[in-house]
């Protein structure tokens, strides 16, 4: 299906979106860390914390709540981020790309605290190779690996081969692949993904997509 007109129309704009959001998203996850430790203190104010009163932390000095900022980022965390210079970065880095008309889609979540910075998160964009790796996920888990096709799979991740991810979908097909994407929360993009193997997937879908990788 990869001919379709509005395919090519959209491949150009969106695979740069995608690159640049891979350099933002890196971006985020440093800025994730001043998220996680507060922007007052780090481990040793951490520390100090947990020592007072009764050995219990002292959870009154750190408001945590969710933020949606002007520009339509929405900070999950310590409300004391967004008074740091990491998120004054993140807002510029965003505006930089907006004006540059890319379309842009984030999310940067902490396993552990549920921390998120998020944005234009629901958006459908084309996710290039990074759809790869969920491929390759769904045949170890549905087919229990590749088998004779266990080269190709380690080429598809390590290399990025196009070569390597038509022949494992040729071999596995598309329709567990949709199956599994909507057993795993990207329900939207496990439509466009029983026809085609690039489908098109939001972050939020494609986080759903990591956190079961």
């Amino acid at each position: 299906m990869r001919g379709r007109p509005w395919r090519r129309r959209r491949a150009r704009r969106a695979s740069t979106a995608l690159a640049l959001a891979a350099l933002l998203a890196c971006a985020a996850l440093w800025a994730g860390a001043s998220l996680v430790t507060g922007a007052g203190g780090g481990e040793e104010a951490a520390q100090a914390s947990a020592t007072e009163g009764d050995g219990a932390p002292d959870e009154s000095t750190e408001e945590v709540g969710t933020t949606v900022t002007e520009s339509g980022l929405s900070v999950t965390g310590p409300t004391e981020f967004l008074e740091t210079e990491a998120y004054a970065y993140l807002e510029e880095q965003i505006a930089e790309l907006e004006e540059q008309d890319v379309t842009l889609g984030i999310v940067v979540r902490d396993l552990e605290s549920g921390y998120e910075l998020a944005y234009n998160a629901d958006e459908a964009l084309y996710p290039a190779s990074a759809i790869k790796a969920a491929y390759c996920a769904m045949v170890c888990e549905e087919f229990g690996g590749a088998g004779e096709l266990a080269g190709a799979l380690e080429d598809c991740l390590v290399n990025s081969s196009n070569e390597a991810y038509t022949a494992l979908r040729e071999a596995f097909g598309l329709e567990a692949f949709g199956a599994w994407l909507e057993e795993v929360g990207a329900e939207e993009a496990s439509v466009q993904a029983l026809e085609y193997g690039y489908p098109d997937i939001s972050a939020n879908e494609l986080a759903a997509v990591w956190e079961e990788i």
